[in-house]
């Protein structure tokens, strides 16, 4: 599903500085592969009690992305830049980067709790590895919709819909595809929902924190 809020947006800087790191990544993986296997080995987040995992990857997978679809990286680089820089407008760069990290620890988070718990959707099931800065994305879609929940955003650039909908919407998308699909996608749908979660949980602890 394609996506932009209205009007354009300059870049903020950390937005930049997110975008920049990303991408530089994702093309030292596809010019030097030996390179990108190397940065995956020890970037890419694995199951925890696996003897390639390290606690860093709660961080560094969302990093990189897949170097076999192009599209993975392009559809979140240009969440990041059109949710991201309207969010770092408001909160400046330190308060979004804490956001931001956080939203993507608490994707990866979820996302292994769901693995391990015995659900009749994880049968057969197994976690290689996770790459993506997906759920941090969905972090700032929902600090989005809570900022702007009456601004438009365009499905596939035509539909319009307000922000507030077009979270619910996503949301409900990988609830459903993530206990009916999960196990035949590559898509990490709940560590979108963890993601999701994050950002809500964020967002309420910053009001209490404010009243």
């Amino acid at each position: 599903m394609n996506y932009r809020p209205e009007g354009r947006q300059a870049l903020t800087p950390m937005v930049k500085n997110l975008l920049i790191a990303n991408v530089a990544l994702f093309v030292i993986g596809l010019v030097a592969r030996p390179v990108g296997e190397v940065i995956e080995r020890y970037g890419a987040l694995y199951f925890p009690g696996t003897g390639n995992f390290v606690f860093t990857q709660f961080i560094t997978y969302m990093f990189l992305h897949s170097r076999d679809n192009f599209f993975h990286i392009v559809f979140n680089m240009f969440g990041l830049y059109m949710f991201g820089t309207a969010i770092e407008r408001v909160w400046g760069w330190k308060r979004f980067l804490n956001f931001y990290l956080a939203c993507g620890l608490g994707a990866a988070v979820f996302h292994i709790l769901i693995m391990y718990l015995p659900l009749e959707m994880n049968a057969g099931r197994e976690f290689s590895r996770m790459v993506g800065a997906s759920g941090a994305i969905y972090g700032l879609l929902v600090a989005f919709g809570f900022l702007y929940p009456n601004n438009k955003v365009y499905i596939y650039f035509l539909i319009p819909l307000k922000a507030k909908y077009f979270v619910a919407l996503l949301i409900a998308g990988d609830l459903l595809f993530g206990f009916t699909g999960g196990g035949q996608s590559n898509t990490a749908h709940f560590a979108h929902i963890g993601g999701a979660i994050t950002g809500l949980a964020f967002l309420f602890a910053s009001k209490l924190k404010r009243r």
